[in-house]
């Protein structure tokens, strides 16, 4: 587990500012790394220029003790020559060094994952081993994530003339020694905020978004452009070709427009870097406006609950089987299919004259069934006990089930005891499954029986049985990377959403996408992620969780969860369940909640967008 993203800031000032400002980031995480329950000393590593140059090693160390009053006890250095971390274990809380001060990479076996701040103090584009170095801030302490969000991401300071100039450094370097796709690395570097938490609701001082800085092999023919993009762009020529200048407040339209016409100006060998260039710039955008990015949080979001005992339980996978809703005992015993097979094979040897003949026999014939065991029934059901318990069951039903298993075998279906101790581990492997087939067949019963006693909890009591998408807390694959720009995306990256489908066509669930999106009503949604309980929102069926395809909060502090089918489901589609589990959660929460299965077509032949904005508008 890694920190990101990497938090960048560059300082065309200066080593001495950028020294200055990476000194305060590491005291604020200090600050904050005091409310986490484990210990957490945040160290910066300092990257000091070569003997020649400025701000060496001594030059650094003399400015930190002398101009920034930084404890002696405080600074190590580690260099070829100085090796003042020899011995010292920097995860004792005893230890005080909070400042690394090197020049080169730090030699392998180096590890603390308490580094959290990179400064360096080289020209970002001379600094040949900032990877090497970057790769010592990126590990998390302890390899989980941490329960204050500026603990989990990284920080770099760096003497640079721009931003574009500082990230695309880094991102190669990510690229090409650490092990990052481009995409990754295009995501992982965010520019320093110093405006962040941004009060709720209040966008009127948005961090700006960096220039767009597009390199081209040479410069475009920008004669027959149209007058709006010629004004958009500054070509400024360089030893390579030249770089293609537009600025970051530039909106989604003219940026994608620009992307065509220069594309179209170029040999086609060089469209892809083209390309690459502005999904890498739209990455940013995304990430700069996204609310998770901005401090902003998403409203909790009521779960079903169902009142066991006279309490509130959020319905979870084992609700039911655990609330005493079944009983083995209650159900006939029987294990149809259930049948031994044998898996010894024997052979009689006969010795006649010089000749040694044999023959294979089947276990059958050695009559090993037929002989007296010496395992009592109780020693059977004992070990029985002991190999199918599950946690939902007591152990005194188990086994009364057990004896009446075995009484069922041995008089019903003729099963010697020895032939039932003998096939012990497949009979046990039979009996699990039974059991667990007759649970899932009364959690079904149970489920349906009890669905419409599930309800979304009252207001005062949300803060209890609810689900929030945090910021950071986001594990997604497959991120899109395609040219249309959401503006409205709670998390700076969307999970697995493609703009076409194999066939070139627009893909149905980016359309819905788009759709919430585009809706006046919407103020942020999330693509939410299967199979992800503590991450996503999930609602219950009677086997597992279902996990709506996308979770709006709206301006009026509603929530809609879509799930998007495409085909009108059938009569036994499990779709039918997780429509009857949506429309409850929406009919018991007081119009606080919305559900929405979406299709392609409706009944009514009211495309996607239309059949959200109806929800939307519904009262």
């Amino acid at each position: 587990m890694i920190k990101l993203p990497i938090v960048l800031a560059e300082h065309p000032e200066g080593w001495r500012e950028c020294l200055r400002d990476a000194i305060l980031r590491r005291d604020s995480l200090e600050l904050v790394a005091q409310k986490e329950p484990e210990y957490i000393r945040p160290i910066v590593l300092v990257q000091a220029a070569p003997k020649g140059n400025e701000a060496t090693v001594d030059v650094v160390r003399k400015h930190l003790l002398e101009q920034e009053n930084i404890p002696e006890n405080q600074i190590a250095v580690a260099t070829g020559e100085q090796k003042e971390l020899n011995g010292i274990n920097l995860f004792d809380p005893a230890c005080p060094i909070r400042y690394v001060i090197t020049v080169e990479a730090l030699k392998e076996g180096w590890d603390c994952s308490f580094a959290y701040v990179l400064a360096s103090l080289q020209s970002v584009n001379s600094a040949k081993d900032v990877e090497q170095l970057l790769g010592r801030v990126l590990r998390m302490p302890y390899a989980k994530t941490r329960q204050q969000d500026a603990l989990n991401k990284a920080y770099a300071h760096i003497v640079a003339e721009n931003f574009a100039q500082a990230a695309s450094s880094l991102k190669d370097r990510m690229v090409q020694n650490m092990g990052f796709e481009r995409f990754e690395a295009n995501l992982a570097i965010v520019p320093e905020q110093s405006k962040l938490p941004l009060p709720e609701g209040d966008k009127s001082t948005l961090p700006a978004i960096p220039d767009c800085h597009i390199e081209v092999p040479q410069a475009p023919d920008i004669q027959h452009w149209p007058d709006e993009i010629k004004a958009a762009v500054q070509i400024m020529p360089t030893t390579q070709g030249a770089t293609i200048l537009l600025k970051g407040d530039v909106d989604a339209d003219t940026l994608a427009q620009a992307e065509t016409f220069i594309s179209h100006a170029l040999p086609e060998k060089a469209r892809g870097a083209v390309k690459e260039q502005f999904d890498a710039h739209r990455a940013m955008r995304r990430a700069l406006r996204a609310p998770a990015q901005l401090g902003l949080t998403f409203a909790p979001i009521p779960q079903l609950c169902l009142k066991l005992d006279g309490y509130l339980e959020v319905v979870e996978k084992e609700t039911l089987s655990n609330s005493g809703d079944w009983d083995l005992l209650d159900l006939s015993v029987q294990l149809a299919g259930f049948s031994i097979t044998e898996t010894v094979n024997s052979f009689e040897i006969d010795v006649n004259g010089e000749k040694i003949k044999y023959r294979h026999l089947d276990a059958q014939q050695l009559k090993l069934n037929d002989v007296v065991s010496h395992v009592s029934e109780q020693d059977l059901v004992r070990w029985l006990d002991r190999e199918v318990r599950k946690p939902y069951l007591s152990q005194t039903q188990l086994q009364a089930y057990l004896v009446k298993m075995i009484t069922h075998l041995m008089h019903e279906r003729g099963f010697s005891l020895t032939a039932l101790v003998r096939a012990r581990f497949q009979l046990a492997q039979a009996i699990a499954r039974e059991v667990e087939r007759l649970r899932q067949i009364a959690m079904d019963k149970g489920f349906q029986g009890r669905l419409f006693e599930m309800t979304v909890p009252s207001l005062d009591q949300t803060g209890h049985y609810n689900f929030q998408f945090e910021a950071g807390m986001y594990p997604a694959r497959q991120i899109y990377q395609g040219s249309y720009e959401f503006s409205k995306h709670f998390y700076p990256v969307i999970h697995d959403l493609r703009e076409k489908t194999p066939a070139g066509q627009v893909a149905e669930e980016f359309v819905c996408a788009q759709a919430l999106d585009a809706h006046p009503m919407v103020k942020q949604w999330v693509r939410n992620i299967e199979r992800q309980e503590k991450f996503s929102f999930w609602l219950p069926t009677s086997t597992d969780y279902f996990y709506p395809d996308f979770v709006a909060e709206l301006d009026d502090g509603r929530v809609l969860a879509v799930e998007y089918k495409g085909e009108p489901y059938k009569t036994n589609d499990d779709s039918r369940e997780k429509n009857q589990v949506g429309h409850q959660w929406e009919k018991s929460s007081g119009g606080r909640c919305l559900f929405l299965m979406a299709v392609a077509k409706d009944e009514q032949g009211r495309d996607v967008r239309q059949q959200i904005a109806v929800k939307i508008t519904s009262r």
